[in-house]
């Protein structure tokens, strides 16, 4: 279903590293590393999550109430911030992330050995790039899921900002990618069975 996203009343929820008001959120803090295949910097999630609040889906249809946790956000991803390893975040981040023993306050990324520490620093290894993907109230959305048992709402699997067509192809694109490997595999088998 797409439509728009209102709250009449209810909880709210705030972005942790911006501070805007929002009803469904996606966050995650992640770090620049190197890659041992590719040897190459890039950057790994270390801390993700996924929350909602109750909202209601507005469509020229009608009204449909989102009710039961969200599994997925696919939403627009919005950096808040980068940090260099030799920078502290802005106060609010830090604060964030003391509240969260999950969250490694160094790593040997952010701390190398002193001998290798203008290595790291030339390839930004340790910033850290704080991320959030939020839908607010009044902005559009397409949720997907199913029915709830009482008929009264949608038991949500992913809330996009995506049209629906896209949202599904979203979705399928996992699915599909694990079936061409499948089917190149059977081919695989039946070309050295038959002609190997």
């Amino acid at each position: 279903m797409s439509g728009t996203a209102e709250q009449e009343t209810g909880d709210v929820l705030i972005a942790p590293f911006s501070g805007i008001e929002c009803v469904a959120l996606r966050y995650q803090i992640e770090e620049c590393r190197l890659s041992f295949p590719y040897i190459l910097p890039w950057y790994v999630t270390i801390h993700e999550a996924t929350r909602a609040v109750e909202f209601s889906v507005q469509s020229a249809a009608g009204t449909v109430p989102i009710t039961e946790p969200i599994r997925t956000v696919v939403l627009t991803n919005k950096i808040v911030e980068t940090t260099s390893a030799d920078r502290a975040p802005s106060e609010r981040i830090k604060q964030f992330e003391q509240k969260h023993e999950d969250i490694p306050e160094s790593t040997v990324w952010q701390r190398p050995p002193a001998p290798l520490e203008p290595l790291f620093r030339m390839l930004s290894l340790g910033t850290r790039r704080y991320s959030e993907q939020r839908a607010a109230r009044g902005e559009d959305v397409t949720v997907v899921g199913h029915v709830t048992d009482g008929g009264s709402g949608i038991d949500p699997v992913v809330v996009s900002d995506r049209s629906s067509m896209a949202t599904v192809f979203r979705m399928a694109k996992t699915s599909i990618a694990g079936l061409l490997v499948g089917v190149c595999g059977l081919l695989l088998g039946y070309f050295l069975l038959f002609f190997g």
